[in-house]
C-alpha cells in the first residue's frame, strides 16, 4: 500500500509478545515512481513565438539511453509538464506524447503577452498508481 503508515512491534524469541517498542514505518511509492525523462529540449521559435518542448521517456523495463524506443512499463503513456513563466504563473498540463507546443495564444492567455523565456519540468506519470515520477528541469533556448 502506498502513502500509509504501518505500526510494528518487534519481539525477541522467548520474551513476551508485548516487550518491544512500537515502530512506525511510512511506506512511500518511491520504488514504483517512473524514472525521470531525459534529453529534454525547450526551443523558442521566433517565427511562431512558440516554445517547442520534447523529451525521451525512460523505463525500468529493458531501458537504455541509446535513443532506441523502449518498452513503456506503464498502462499508457502520460506526462505532467509544468511551464513556469514567472514567479507566480505556471501552466500545468497532462500530455500523452513526449512533446508539447506552448503557443503564442497560450502565452497571451497566461500572462497577457507573448514571452521569450520559460523554464519548468516534465515528469512521466504512472496512471495505474496515480503517481508522478521524478522531475527533469529545463530552460528555453533560442
Amino acid at each position: 500500500e502506498i502513502n500509509v503508515t504501518r505500526y510494528y512491534q518487534p519481539n525477541s524469541v522467548g520474551l513476551g509478545a508485548t516487550t518491544g517498542d512500537i515502530i512506525a514505518r511510512y511506506f512511500t511509492a518511491e520504488p514504483h515512481r517512473p524514472l525521470s525523462p531525459v534529453n529534454v529540449h525547450c526551443v523558442y521559435d521566433p517565427d511562431t513565438s512558440s516554445f517547442l518542448i520534447d523529451w525521451t521517456r525512460r523505463s525500468r523495463i529493458n531501458g537504455s539511453l541509446n535513443g532506441a524506443d523502449i518498452p513503456l512499463g506503464e498502462t499508457y503513456e502520460e506526462y505532467r509538464l509544468v511551464i513556469q513563466i514567472d514567479s507566480g504563473t505556471e501552466r500545468s498540463v497532462l500530455v500523452t506524447e513526449p512533446e508539447y507546443e506552448y503557443t503564442e495564444a497560450m502565452q497571451i492567455e497566461d500572462v497577457g503577452a507573448p514571452i521569450s523565456f520559460v523554464m519548468g519540468y516534465v515528469q512521466q506519470r504512472s496512471p495505474s498508481l496515480n503517481l508522478d515520477g521524478h522531475e527533469t528541469y529545463f530552460t528555453s533556448t533560442s
